[in-house]
């Protein structure tokens, strides 16, 4: 919900009224609720606080653990609020959201304001900054935290920024291996929205192509919602350019101005000049991560940057710290994801503590100077030439050279033609974004012909010599060469529209050679309740390739069919069933790769509602061959962004699941939930755990002020291929009531039982209670407490009890006066981390917005 600045303007209104003036005040108020109030919220919840407080015992285990991760400190401020605004006033829009609570994302604290009135645009704060530029080894497009100013009028255009830059340009080539993803990227805390994913050269649209896991930093080609995803095959590659969100490296800035002038049948002139300049030192700090329980132990959890030393990191449950190697390990490929060994009880906070790796925003000090001409052909198309000149200073291999390239689209009639050549030598830097060209001298030729609504076909080539500046400034060149052929044909009436493709790529680079040959078939239909989608590929591939440490030549052989169904049973009953089977045969051995999914969804009326779903998902034991075919050759750090030198990893995955849900509105008192899973996943990247799971739970409304919620809920996990076994039950029963008068209540109990062969078991018993007490209006009185009581390994005792007034100041603000009793207690006398006690005052100013 939002709140509106709408009862700023009442408050006013009435009190102007009473001075006579009722009329005048009246007309400003819907002024003001029509150009500002309607276009502007407000929403989230803001807690400022000082504490006085005394603290014994294992101070940086409270200091963790409370008032949300800053228990240390006299002044705390933590919660998120979120002010935006639209076209106000015509021209003002504005977006303003501040977090800083426990579970927080890095990348949604942002401030931006933009205006935008007649010839001018400016935006200022967190923006993603781009230049006006035609010039296509000038172009500029990165996340900023600055400015850009932007001046446009009928023939003539400019754009000036100035900005420091939030992220790092990163570019990596992993290969396909057989499955749909994850593809992992090499790279935690990727930018939204800043990614460029190719395919063996072809770009990729997010959301029906490919989706992203923006924390971990990986990409799967499988649409969540229509599963109408692709295998890669290993003989394809993935070619990611992204951006890293900064953290603990020097920060860089960024300016660059862009002139254009249409001169009409004469064409266009653009000019481009940007300047890079690289930050001062970095330095270390540290960042706080918390999840919050139940977790299952098995669980993969994803830190938002890669640790920079994983023997440094701090992991606490509750207050009680875990050891590397008995309470949490790490993925031993990528360090990003914490893979936990123990139970989190419901309600308990997880905390990881650590100091991230470092992330600089900009490498070296950069300029570009580019210049570009498009001369129109008529309304038929246009030709543009580019031309720019690059500069980099400040780093141990100065260098500099200019890039050239011209463009064609012509269009007449049944008939498209385009077409491009460039050079862009390997001494050619430009300003590190996305979206970049690589170094490399190319040819590009397509043609498109629809002699009918029924047909078309076309041909598309591409020539490239890359060239790359090796060890000692030698140069290292490789050649890439791709050529393929379409026909697409759509009916009139009843028949099949199909999509007939033929490709062939081949490489030549310093150590192989690699020729692939790829034909597709496509068709799909609908009939009666049904539609349904059928893909055929087949590939014929020959090149180096690695198969259990063994590296030759050898002839590859990949069939994949991927067919999709929808059939609409009833209003009521609705069936999926997704599917893909791939195999790979290279000499004596081959492996199938499959994806299967198969989903019920049954909702017979308001009241109920059923999902199931099965799905088996299986890479196959060679989708772990490497294949080079040529589609990465130009990337990993000599283009005009830095490339990621980590090695990059892929291994075959296995997943199976089952689940079914199912939620049942029994009346306008009782409502129930329920679901069963079964999950198993095994691979390089996963938890190699196999879980099975039951869940039950209920809300019941005894009366109009009376609410009742219970949940059970038990899982059993076991490791694959080992001993190590775990089973959790978890039930929790709470009950709140607000009778008419001045007194409320809510309190529950939440109980946790733990099995299994595992000698860190712990078993928890908590209950909580709040009692408030109405005084008057604005007055109230409330007393809470929680206590707990772990048993097995880390034995602990807890008690938490605060009282408090709160004087509500006006609306959404209100003050709180509290008094606050916490001790932690260890009933192992031995052990004397995570044990703290404290006593003190809480002087806390409270903003809700959208309440």
């Amino acid at each position: 919900m939002q709140w509106k600045a709408r009862c700023a303007v009442s408050l006013v209104v009435l009190v102007v009224t009473a001075t006579g003036q009722a009329q005048n005040v009246t007309g400003l108020g819907k002024w003001f609720d029509k150009e500002i109030a309607s276009r502007v919220s407000i929403s989230g919840y803001r807690r400022v606080a000082y504490h006085t407080k005394t603290v014994t015992g294992d101070r940086d285990a409270f200091g963790i653990t409370e008032y949300g991760g800053q228990g240390l400190n006299s002044f705390t401020d933590f919660g998120q609020v979120r002010i935006t605004g639209t076209k106000v006033l015509g021209a003002l829009s504005f977006d303003l959201n501040i977090q800083d609570s426990r579970f927080q994302d890095p990348q949604a604290n942002r401030v931006s304001v933009d205006v935008d009135k007649g010839p001018w645009t400016v935006n200022l704060g967190d923006i993603r900054g781009s230049l006006a530029s035609q010039n296509r080894f000038a172009r500029f497009e990165k996340t900023l935290t600055g400015g850009q100013v932007g001046y446009k009028t009928k023939n003539f255009e400019a754009r000036a920024i100035y900005s420091e830059v939030r992220g790092e340009p990163r570019t990596i080539s992993v290969q396909g291996n057989n499955t749909a993803g994850p593809y992992f990227l090499q790279s935690s805390q990727i930018v939204r929205g800043s990614e460029e994913i190719l395919v063996d050269g072809v770009k990729q649209e997010f959301g029906k192509d490919y989706t992203m896991d923006y924390d971990l930093g990986s990409v799967s080609f499988v649409n969540k919602v229509t599963f109408e995803g692709r295998i890669i095959s290993p003989t394809s590659t993935i070619v990611a350019t992204y951006e890293v969100l900064g953290f603990n490296g020097s920060k860089g800035t960024v300016q660059g101005t862009a002139l254009s002038y249409q001169m009409g049948k004469a064409g266009r002139v653009g000019l481009t000049a940007m300047r890079q300049k690289q930050g001062g030192t970095a330095r270390d700090s540290t960042f706080q991560q918390q999840f919050l329980g139940p977790i299952a132990a098995g669980s993969a959890l994803i830190l938002r940057y890669e640790p920079q030393d994983i023997l440094k990191v701090r992991v606490f449950i509750g207050s009680v710290l875990q050891s590397l190697g008995a309470g949490y390990t790490f993925n031993t490929i990528n360090k990003s994801i914490l893979i936990l060994l123990r139970e989190v009880p419901t309600g308990t906070i997880l905390t990881v503590t650590y100091t991230p790796k470092a992330v600089n925003t900009v490498q070296g000090d950069r300029e570009v100077l580019g210049l570009d001409y498009r001369l129109p052909l008529g309304n038929r198309g246009n030709i543009t030439y580019s031309h720019a000149i690059g500069r980099l200073s400040n780093t141990t291999q100065p260098k500099s050279g200019t890039a050239q390239g011209l463009d064609l689209t012509y269009a007449t009639g049944k008939v498209a033609l385009t077409g491009s050549i460039q050079n862009v030598p390997s001494d050619y830097v430009s300003i590190e974004t996305v979206g970049f060209e690589r170094n490399q001298k190319s040819s590009r030729f397509g043609l498109q012909v629809t002699p009918s609504e029924r047909f078309d076909y076309g041909i598309n080539q591409q020539n490239s010599s890359i060239s790359t500046l090796g060890s000692n400034n030698t140069s290292v060149s490789s050649r890439f060469t791709q050529i393929g052929s379409y026909v697409n044909f759509k009916p009139k009436g009843k028949g099949l529209p199909w999509q007939l493709s033929q490709t062939r790529t081949a490489s030549k680079g310093p150590s192989n050679d690699s020729t692939v040959d790829t034909t597709s078939f496509g068709t799909s239909g609908k009939r009666g309740r049904s539609d349904w989608r059928l893909d055929l590929s087949n590939q014929f591939a020959n090149g180096i390739t690695t198969i259990d440490n063994s590296t030759s030549k050898r002839k590859l052989n990949l069939q994949t069919l991927a067919y999709r169904l929808n059939y609409q049973a009833s209003e009521a009953l609705r069936l999926d069933f997704n599917s893909s089977l791939s195999r790979v045969a290279t000499s004596d051995k081959s492996s199938i790769g499959r994806d299967l999914m198969i989903a019920a969804n049954f909702r017979p009326n308001d009241k109920l509602t059923v999902r199931a779903e099965i799905a088996d998902s299986d890479a196959g034991q060679l989708a772990t061959l490497g294949f080079a075919n040529g589609s990465g050759f130009g990337y990993g750090g000599n283009g005009f962004s830095g490339g990621v030198d980590e090695p990059s990893f892929n291994s075959a995955s296995n997943a199976r699941t089952a689940n079914i849900n199912a939620s049942w509105t029994a009346n306008d008192k009782l409502s129930l939930n329920g679901n069963v899973t079964y999950y198993r996943s095994s691979g390089g990247v996963s938890s190699n755990t196999e879980s099975v799971g039951f869940g039950l739970g209920a809300n019941w409304a005894v009366n109009d002020y009376t609410d009742i919620d219970a949940l059970i809920d038990t899982s059993s996990t076991t490791f694959v291929g080992s001993d190590l076994r775990s089973a959790a039950s978890t039930l929790s029963l709470y009950l709140s009531t607000t009778p008419k008068g001045p007194w409320s209540f809510r309190g529950g109990v939440n109980l946790l039982l733990t099995t299994g062969n595992s000698q860190f078991n712990q078993d928890s018993f908590a209950y909580e209670a709040a009692l408030n007490y109405r005084l008057a209006r604005r007055h109230n009185l409330s007393f809470s407490m929680d206590n707990g009581r772990l048993t097995g390994f880390l034995p602990q005792n807890t008690r938490n009890m605060a009282l408090t007034y709160q004087y509500q100041i006006w609306r959404s603000l209100a003050l709180n006066i509290g008094y606050r009793a916490i001790d932690v207690v260890n009933r192992d006398r031995s052990i004397t981390s995570g044990a703290y006690s404290s006593r003190g005052f809480d002087f806390e100013l409270e903003f809700n917005f959208g309440r």
